[in-house]
């Protein structure tokens, strides 16, 4: 009886280890696709800029972690590789999950819908439609797919926004900080809650006791007149002001710059989608500009107003941002 006892304890004892074996086999041969979402542009300068970043930080992840993950990095729309594009090669290399990791500053319309509906998450008619018009491709993935939150959910953003204006503060009793941000107004409470955070990691870390910023809304390099006064406001008040863009590929400098090219106001934004704007109207919106213009140069070139060369790009927390997401997502799928 014994005996026949200690058979089937060795019997079972054996399958166990064989189970328990064969699990740590598939978890160490399991390969995990990783996508890095942008948005995409229609402006060559920025996918060069945002593609060369993510180049080095999908080389620079790649290295950091171990074999059994693939990674792609994909835009949203206007470029290729897209969305699509990713998953394909993910699938044709075989993975048996896939983490799409949006590489967006906060919560918007492309990161709670046109993604999920893009990957196959969600099933949005209006969405379809929309993606559709654009010419966006969908796809319906075979592996189960999990999205990651943004940036937004991180310390990185204030944490990088904090060191842009370090980089340029020489005296902080007698400067400011006016951070540009932009997204749709449906948005808006994320970035404001976002902003507060900044601001309270600018305080700390750079002792700058002045602090707004301007949301200009869908776009970059653009101003509106409520913009203009919180600028005009902050060089009243200090005797320097350090101005950072919240963009991605973009700093405060660029925003600047393309502002001066371009007839881009967002208080406008909806009319030009809708129509051209007339030659009165265009007369109009120059002459604002060219005023504001020679109000802003004139305080760049006394050094009244500093503009920061770098948006969130290049960093290296992100990298290390992207690697804690791909880490997060093992341990718990």
């Amino acid at each position: 009886m014994f005996g026949k006892k200690r058979s089937l304890i060795l019997v079972g004892l054996i399958l166990l280890a064989v189970f328990s074996a064969s699990l740590s086999t598939n978890a160490e041969t399991e390969k995990i696709g990783v996508l890095i979402i942008t948005h995409g542009s229609f402006d060559p300068e920025w996918n060069k800029r945002i593609s060369a970043n993510l180049e080095n930080i999908v080389t620079s992840v790649q290295k950091q972690l171990s074999t059994g993950v693939e990674i792609r990095a994909v835009s949203m729309e206007c470029i290729k590789p897209d969305i699509a594009d990713g998953v394909n090669e993910l699938m044709q290399k075989g993975v048996s999950r896939i983490l799409a990791i949006p590489l967006f500053i906060a919560p918007s319309s492309h990161t709670e819908r046109d993604i999920p509906q893009i990957l196959g998450l969600i099933h949005s008619p209006e969405t379809i439609k929309s993606l559709n018009e654009e010419e966006i491709s969908l796809c319906s993935p075979s592996v189960p797919i999990t999205v990651a939150t943004s940036l937004y959910e991180s310390e990185i953003i204030p944490e990088i926004m904090a060191k842009r204006v370090k980089a340029l503060s020489s005296n902080p009793e007698k400067e400011g900080v006016v951070i540009l941000a932009h997204g749709s107004n449906l948005y808006k409470p994320f970035w404001d809650k976002l902003m507060k955070r900044i601001e309270e990691k600018i305080k700390d870390d750079c002792r700058i006791d002045y602090f707004d910023y301007i949301y200009v809304g869908i776009g970059q390099g653009l101003f509106t007149k409520k913009g203009i006064k919180v600028i005009r406001r902050a060089v009243r008040k200090k005797k320097r002001v350090i101005i950072v863009g919240a963009f991605l590929g973009m700093g405060a400098e660029k925003v600047f710059n393309r502002w001066w090219e371009k007839i881009h106001i967002p208080d406008k934004l909806k009319h030009i989608h809708q129509r051209q704007i007339s030659e009165k109207e265009k007369k109009k919106l120059m002459k604002q500009k060219e005023s504001a213009n020679k109000y802003f140069q004139k305080l760049i070139k006394k050094r009244r107003i500093l503009l920061s060369r770098d948006g969130i790009f290049p960093d290296d927390s992100i990298t290390q941002w992207i690697i804690t997401c791909i880490n997060d997502y093992k341990k718990s799928h």
